[in-house]
């Protein structure tokens, strides 16, 4: 139960930081009632489904900050468009030769855009990290110790 515990409260931090990331790239404001409403929405959403996942025996679900670098490179954090990529996904994942087509782009390739994505995500929190005022003794210290 206590590494079930340990896992929920992980996640629901890092989901809390990657939605406020989410509206950061997206253009949409980070402080007020509607992020606050977009935070407990996507808290209740990761909430669902991992408890779900607890009941199938396998670790809770997240939400994932490769998604904001997804956002900052192309512009559009439309909801339609995740469903669009969502229906791909499962269509591949249901018929083998669309998954072998996607396993064969060779890992450098996929490696090259990781890399990129992540780093855009770095790029996205050090902009945040920027507006909050690095410089109070707090803040130097959250920092530090998630680095």
């Amino acid at each position: 139960f206590i590494p079930l515990l340990i896992c929920f409260i992980v996640n629901t931090v890092q989901s809390i930081g990657n939605i406020g990331a989410c509206c950061d790239v997206s253009g949409l404001p980070t402080e007020g009632l509607d992020v606050d409403s977009r935070i407990q929405g996507g808290l209740l959403a990761d909430a669902v489904n991992s408890i779900l996942a607890g009941l199938m025996t396998t670790p809770p679900n997240t939400t994932f900050s490769q998604n904001n670098g997804v956002i900052a490179i192309t512009r559009c954090a439309s909801r339609s468009a995740g469903i669009a990529c969502a229906v791909w996904l499962i269509i591949f994942g249901c018929f083998a030769k669309f998954g072998a087509y996607i396993a064969s782009i060779p890992d450098a390739v996929l490696g090259g855009m990781t890399t990129f994505l992540f780093a855009n995500v770095l790029v996205s929190g050090i902009n945040i990290l920027s507006t909050c005022g690095i410089g109070r003794r707090r803040n130097r210290f959250i920092l530090a110790v998630s680095l």
